[in-house]
């Protein structure tokens, strides 16, 4: 993926000739836009002007008809993702909108999101993944009462000793190895690096793990569909074999 440097550039907005219709409706006409960097731009004009649709072509969410658009190097239509990777963007209205100040917004709303679908992907492919371990867990208790603390017992170290919490710098020795190589802490890494959402002042991470997040997660998702999938199936049909001879 290239890299784009705004320290040479002088335009952090780049767009010629921007063109968007809506059916017989024509939104933008070949818009021309140059903005500086360090510059605050305010886009004025009446409803229907073409101002949301503008900035939706520049965000990524629309597609412009014709015309080209550059944020800091990276081309709207060809470099989607890298566009994501350098905003952030903010809706117009909030249920509570009348009482934020600028610096509110900024907390209220989500980090800026930085492209890539790879961890969503990861994050369902572990859910189904720990879905076979949580079936045998099921299939191997001897009654539905049974199943809360088996459970639990499987649930509790993946989900309180990760650093979704709490940081794992701050935990015991024995606690932080865990934690670093716990799967759902990788799950949560990969999440906070999409959106941008590391937390002010965490170091970076030293361990492998944590490092390539999505990778860890699909080597987990792989074992453990490896593992526990041909055991729940066998479970089970032991299980149904032993009902119908009865």
């Amino acid at each position: 993926m290239p890299a784009f440097r705004t320290t040479r550039l002088k335009h952090v907005i780049e767009a010629t000739g921007l063109q968007k219709r809506f059916g017989a409706v024509t939104a933008l006409a070949g818009l021309d836009l140059f903005v500086e960097k360090g510059t605050i731009l305010a886009l004025l004009g009446p409803n229907g002007a073409g101002k949301t649709t503008a900035v939706s072509i520049l965000t990524t969410l629309l597609r412009a008809d014709a015309g080209t658009a550059r944020i800091a190097g990276a081309d709207v239509r060809n470099s989607p993702e890298q566009v994501r990777r350098l905003i952030g963007l903010s809706g117009q209205h909030t249920a509570v909108d009348g009482y934020l100040t600028g610096s509110d917004r900024g907390l209220a709303y989500p980090q800026r999101y930085r492209g890539g679908r790879s961890w969503v992907c990861a994050a369902i492919l572990f859910s189904y993944a720990l879905s076979w371990v949580m079936a045998l867990v099921g299939l191997m208790v001897p009654s539905p009462e049974v199943i809360n603390n088996a459970s639990f017992m499987v649930v509790f170290p993946l989900t309180f000793v990760v650093n979704t919490f709490v940081p794992t710098e701050n935990l015991p020795k024995v606690l932080r190895v865990f934690a670093e190589w716990n799967p759902v802490s990788a799950v949560t890494q990969a999440a906070r690096e999409s959106f941008g959402n590391i937390p002010t002042g965490a170091p970076d991470p030293s361990v492998w793990s944590l490092q390539n997040p999505v990778i860890y997660t699909i080597m987990w998702v792989v074992v453990l569909i490896a593992i526990f999938a041909p055991l729940s199936v066998a479970r089970y049909r032991s299980l149904k074999s032993g009902t119908m001879q009865r």
